[in-house]
């Protein structure tokens, strides 16, 4: 197994002091950098979700950035996301609750930190909301795990798959369709799952519209499921 595939595996187990591990070991390689670039930009963006949804530590995530603004970085696009996390992480640090003390202010605490990524002003391709999008993530699970079902767990499988959306170009997963239709399932027919539902009709369309932008039987089959689960929403993509 690549080193990359292993530390993917083991992020999802779980297993994350291993899976840095994986990731150092990676980035420390010039070699690597030279022969797989895109491989090397995703054990970056990997390393840096580890530090900051699942270790919650603006030092770590600091330190890391350092060292690849300080080293051979390989390409000037990671220099200029690697700076932009940088300032991300340093106005973090400087708050005085780095996160919600308590899962019931963690939703909250997500909606917050969602909008102001959706305020922070940046120019096209800069990543300097990442930071605050990933926060929002480590946010949401928090609440989740201690209110897993009802209208508030719906709207933050929503606010999850917004999160997840805004940082699909980092390479991660492709969960915002996921949680969209958790969404969707968890408060069927209401305002919310109207929403989601909206969401979901468009990633869908973007991800398996084939030739001619048709969508496969089985594409149609799964929006008509979930647009009768979220009921009165505007239209069904063909």
């Amino acid at each position: 197994m690549h080193p990359l595939d292993r530390a993917d595996l083991l992020i999802a187990t779980h297993r994350f002091g291993a899976a840095r591990r994986e990731l150092d070991a990676l980035l420390a390689s010039d070699r690597f950098g030279e022969d797989d670039l895109s491989g090397w930009e995703r054990a970056l963006a990997h390393a840096l979700l580890l530090e900051v949804r699942a270790q919650r530590s603006p030092d770590g995530a600091l330190a890391l950035v350092e060292r690849v603004l300080s080293g051979p970085v390989p390409l000037a696009q990671a220099w200029e996301d690697a700076d932009g996390w940088r300032r991300s992480l340093l106005a973090w640090k400087s708050e005085q609750q780095l996160w919600a003390p308590k899962p019931v202010d963690a939703l909250s605490e997500a909606r917050r930190l969602i909008d102001e990524a959706e305020a922070t002003p940046r120019a096209p391709g800069d990543r300097s909301a990442d930071v605050l999008n990933l926060r929002a993530t480590a946010e949401l699970h928090d609440f989740l795990a201690s209110t897993p079902h009802g209208p508030a767990a719906a709207r933050a499988l929503s606010l999850l798959s917004v999160s997840y959306w805004r940082i699909g170009e980092l390479d991660l997963w492709s969960l915002a369709r996921l949680y969209d239709e958790a969404c969707i399932r968890e408060a069927p027919h209401t305002d919310i799952a109207s929403a989601c539902y909206e969401r979901y009709a468009d990633l869908v369309f973007v991800d398996d519209a084939g030739n001619g932008g048709r969508l496969s039987p089985a594409a149609q089959q799964r929006l008509k499921t979930f647009h009768d689960l979220a009921a009165g929403v505007s239209r069904v993509r063909h």
